[in-house]
């Protein structure tokens, strides 16, 4: 059996989210499938980090989107790839990211408006911005336990449920 790292780095199915204090505002980021476009080198690293790559895609890195996310396959062909394989195996590295860079987005005011009545409902006085990725530039996978969102997940088995249909040719 070959030796690969598989993983979801972003999923489609949830949003990011974050908190401005000084505005009392929730935004809320989605994208789906169509809107990501992969950058010519698309690069593999620990924690974002560029001086701990893993390899790319012109090497030995796969990256494809399904129904579910982003996804990508990784073979270690260097000390570090064959130390972070390991470290998938033993669950002791379990999550991944990405980084893109956005080139159009819009608000999506109307779920935005829901969003702020659930809000009020409970008793809530933050607003609320949902805005949707129609295309962003993705240029890198990384290996993390300190993910932007805790669904994504790595693991050195290809036949994971949320990876299923994925041609890695």
């Amino acid at each position: 059996m070959e030796k690969a790292i598989y993983g979801l780095a972003m999923p489609f199915n949830d949003g990011y989210c974050e908190y401005n204090q000084l505005t009392n505002t929730f935004s809320f980021d989605k994208t789906n499938k169509d809107s990501v476009i992969f950058d010519t080198i698309v690069g593999a690293t620990i924690n974002h980090d560029y001086s701990q790559c893993l390899g790319d895609i012109r090497d030995n890195l796969i990256v494809k989107a399904n129904e579910y996310g982003v996804c990508f396959k990784l073979t270690p062909n260097c000390p570090l790839g064959y130390s972070a394989y390991k470290r998938v195996k033993r669950g002791a590295l379990r999550h991944c990211s990405v980084s893109y860079m956005v080139r159009e987005s819009n608000k999506d005011e109307q779920v935005g408006k829901k969003a702020e009545a659930l809000f009020r409902n409970v008793g809530w006085d933050e607003r609320v911005i949902v805005n949707e990725y129609k295309q962003i530039l993705l240029f890198e996978v990384c290996l993390t336990n300190n993910p932007a969102n805790d669904i994504t997940f790595c693991t050195i088995d290809p036949n994971h449920p949320l990876l299923k249909g994925v041609e890695w040719k």
